[in-house]
């Protein structure tokens, strides 16, 4: 089985369902440097990040709540991101 390369610096994976606030705010990041994925589904965003491997991610959940739940008890559950720093973040506005 090949290593996984981690590479540096934080990637920043958004899951908002509104596509026009999920642009916005990737562009956003991205012109501050940040390295940007989109994902629209909790199986995407999985296979995605197990994909990357990344040393540390901020996954940004939108507004909804039950998502990034669910999504966090699949994270801790797959032992393929043990040891990877991840962040829920959430828009409860």
């Amino acid at each position: 089985m090949a290593a996984t390369h981690r590479p540096q610096g934080c990637v920043v994976l958004l899951v908002h369902e509104r596509p026009e606030r999920r642009l916005g705010t990737r562009d956003r990041l991205f012109r501050n440097g940040y390295t940007v994925l989109l994902a629209g589904t909790l199986s995407g965003t999985r296979n995605l990040l197990a994909e990357i491997m990344p040393a540390s991610a901020v996954v940004d959940m939108g507004s909804n709540v039950d998502r990034a739940v669910e999504l966090r008890a699949q994270l801790e559950e797959d032992p393929r991101f043990r040891g990877v720093t991840i962040m829920l973040e959430l828009d409860l506005e």
